[in-house]
């Protein structure tokens, strides 16, 4: 799992934090992962020498000493319903032959067809088999220039030749395992890489040849980025990539800021709250619910790989949570090169085996709904007790209340607002300049007073208005900031409020004066 800083910068100004359960299924595909839940592990052999024949030399001698009777033993033992084994990524070498490499760049595949076996091994147990790639060029070719008469790519975006003959590749490799395959998990979709340029069934239809019943998950980052829809309706299942879990909760936060463990030891990230997904039915946005979760191990290097060992109560309650809506979870496992799995982690797989035996699992393992409250907490103690919006939930939304934006980056969100430090602000991103911000004070309450402070992000044009049932609004006042004034007090006399939204109707485009509006603190009193 890969993923490039700048390029998860770049593609913040477009999260999403929508989810939609209602849609009917793309396909029924992936209706395997009803059933239990499944593993996987990252296979991804480095060899050394001074040459590409040492190097071709050493890589055979790897995969040769790919112990599959343990492998499989493992795989019995964990009592996953499906295996998500790696071809290859990042490093130029595939664990299975293909010709479009091997008639170009001979010796990055190996003489055995590791890959091919542990399909076959994992059909005869009557389980389910899904092999995985990246869909990015660079993460394909191990950002090593001398494969671009293969791939035909340029740094990391796709050219045309590329985007064929990756296609070529995969229905190589689709009609080679055929049945034994019975599904596909591609990575590195990002939007950077892709720019809404790819042809998505060309790559499906590939990926399908030689199993049209194959399911498939194209991956965009999903929960990483809080993104809850789908990149594609060819996906049959949400490829769900995971970096965080806590107490049975996906993270769907990104964490690639400032992240440490806090006392209590959990993953935190200055300038960020905690955010959780809490799944809710069988598909979504319509894809068959599905969380990819590393244990033991990391997709993420913020988040170190002591910080993933999580205990087994903790992986069971994320598995059952989705297996009791009718979604999967797929538990990617540190692995040898030897092809064995670390004793201790394989500990915590039969556990989550063994309790799928449990019919009454799914509601043992029920998620705690406290853990939700720690959004507040984190935010340590409130400096002023008088001020009753410290806390409180608060969202970014554009200016005609039409959709939820993000911030305009890890510094500016919106609990940044109300945290009682007027050295932080909320500011609203996607594109958003003229923007919203909305506070839910979760109950009416008689107020008698509220206070803006803005910075140096400031509007310049603003309204601000209240609310008892965040439909009928009543406007309070209508700023036109023309000596740029940067705190403002409005006396309400005990008017009942639960609602209140600040704005911003200018700075409505970039390069104006207050660049934006910036709100450092919105404090509210009785």
């Amino acid at each position: 799992m890969k993923i490039i800083f700048t390029l998860i910068i770049f593609m913040l100004g477009s999260l999403v934090f929508a989810q939609n359960w209602d849609k009917e299924p793309n396909s029924h595909r992936a209706d395997f992962m009803q059933k239990g839940y499944g593993m996987m592990t990252h296979y991804l052999p480095t060899p050394q020498g001074a040459t590409e024949e040492e190097k071709a030399e050493d890589f055979n001698r790897i995969i040769d000493n790919f112990n599959i009777e343990a492998f499989m033993d493992a795989f019995d033992r964990s009592g996953a319903e499906w295996l998500i084994f790696t071809i290859g990524q990042n490093v130029g070498y595939w664990n299975s032959s293909n010709s479009v490499v091997d008639s170009v760049k001979p010796g990055h595949t190996p003489k055995r067809d590791l890959v091919l076996e542990i399909a076959k091994e994992v059909k005869k147990r009557g389980k389910k088999f899904i092999a995985y790639l990246p869909g990015e060029a660079a993460a394909l070719c191990g950002n090593d220039p001398s494969f671009i008469p293969v791939f035909h790519w340029t740094q990391s975006i796709g050219t045309p030749e590329f985007y064929a003959t990756w296609a070529d590749f995969l229905r190589e490799y689709s009609l080679k395992f055929g049945k034994d395959c019975d599904g596909w998990w591609i990575d590195g979709i990002y939007a950077s890489v892709h720019d809404n340029s790819y042809n998505w069934s060309i790559w499906a239809d590939a990926m399908r040849a030689g199993n049209p019943d194959s399911a498939i998950a194209f991956s965009d980052a999903s929960y990483v980025l809080g993104y809850l829809n789908n990149l594609t309706p060819e996906n049959d299942y949400f490829p769900g990539e995971v970096h965080a879990m806590e107490d049975g909760y996906v993270r769907i936060d990104p964490l690639f800021g400032e992240t440490y463990l806090s006392d209590d030891g959990k993953i935190r990230q200055k300038y960020s709250l905690p955010k959780y997904f809490i799944p809710k039915g069988p598909f979504l946005d319509g894809a068959r619910l599905h969380a990819l979760v590393p244990f033991d191990s990391t997709f993420n290097p913020t988040v170190k790989t002591e910080w993933a060992s999580y205990d087994v109560d903790s992986l069971l309650r994320l598995c059952h949570s989705f297996h009791a809506v009718g979604g999967g979870v797929t538990l990617n496992s540190p692995i040898n090169m030897d092809g064995t799995i670390p004793p201790s982690s394989l500990a915590k797989l039969e556990a989550v085996g063994k309790s799928f035996k449990d019919k009454s699992a799914d509601k043992k393992y029920k998620l705690d709904p406290k853990v939700l409250d720690r959004t507040v907490k984190v935010m340590g103690k409130n400096p002023n007790p008088k001020n009753i919006a410290w806390g409180k939930p608060a969202k970014l939304y554009d200016a005609n209340m039409t959709r939820e934006v993000a911030s305009s980056s890890f510094a500016h969100d919106a609990f940044l607002g109300n945290d009682g430090d007027k050295a932080s602000c909320a500011v609203g991103g996607d594109g958003a300049w003229a923007w919203t911000y909305f506070l839910d004070l979760e109950k009416s309450t008689k107020i008698s007073q509220i206070k803006l402070t803005m910075g140096d992000f400031y509007a310049t044009e603003f309204t601000v208005s209240t609310s008892v049932n965040n439909v009928i609004w009543d406007e309070i006042d209508h700023v036109y900031n023309t000596d740029k004034q940067l705190e403002y007090t409005w006396k309400l006399k005990n008017k009942n409020v639960r609602y209140i939204k600040i704005t911003s109707l200018k700075p409505n485009g970039a390069n104006q004066e207050g660049k934006q509006l910036g709100v450092y603190e919105l404090e509210v009193y009785k």
